[in-house]
């Protein structure tokens, strides 16, 4: 089964690959991490297999290389590598291909026909010449792109919203009333107040502030 899905994105503009912020030209898409360019943002929404073969094929004498999207069962003549090849069986896991057959020959001899892994490379000797060869499935990213310009107004409205959230549960309206008069030759001060939530711990900061002043004035 597949460790991850990953897939490598370049953005091009005008043309050319574009720098990005970690210095890069290469940004390795997965479900989690998008690619942000410009206000666009890139999430892998799918990765799918498809039924057709990704070939790499390489003339190690000439040097001369060639890679080719090929479906199963079918011949591809290779005229710049002197060869021709192509795909007998697969063996799958659902839609994973597993394992393919390969049919290779260079018209000389009988054909050569081995089973390579997926994504395995294999040294194909033959009288003409030697040849290195690569197949895997071709599989396809399905991207998702959006671009939010008001998401800063989101943000904005997010955080206020927050915030009276927080005024509304965590604080309360507090009222605190001195009343000085005199009586039988005496200044008295008389503490009153009130809050309309949390009243237990208003009467603690109420019952502090009131001793607090009794200790000043002895």
């Amino acid at each position: 089964m597949p460790k991850t899905y990953l897939s490598k994105v370049t953005v091009l503009e005008d043309g050319k690959p574009v720098t990005l912020k970690d210095g890069k030209t290469i940004h390795y898409l997965e479900v989690n991490k998008p690619l942000t360019y410009k206000g666009i943002t890139f999430y892998q929404s799918s990765y799918q297999p498809y039924p057709d073969f990704i070939v790499t094929v390489t003339n190690t004498a000439t040097g001369i290389s060639e890679t080719l999207i090929i479906p199963a069962g079918k011949q591809i003549k290779w005229q710049e590598g002197g060869a021709e090849f192509g795909i007998l069986n697969k063996e799958s896991f659902g839609e994973s291909v597993q394992r393919i057959k390969i049919w290779f020959t260079d018209r000389q001899g009988d054909p050569s026909t081995f089973w390579l892994n997926n994504a395995q490379e294999a040294i194909i000797k033959r009288p003409s010449a030697e040849y290195r060869m690569s197949v895997k499935q071709l599989y396809a990213t399905g991207l998702q792109v959006t671009k939010d310009p008001g998401v800063w107004f989101v943000y904005t409205g997010c955080g206020m919203m927050l915030l009276g959230l927080f005024v509304a549960f965590f604080m309360s309206h507090r009222k605190i009333y001195a009343f000085v008069h005199e009586e039988d030759g005496q200044t008295k001060v008389l503490f009153t107040g009130s809050a309309h939530k949390n009243k237990v711990g208003f009467e603690k900061i109420f019952t502090g502030l009131v001793d607090g002043f009794r200790k000043k004035i002895d």
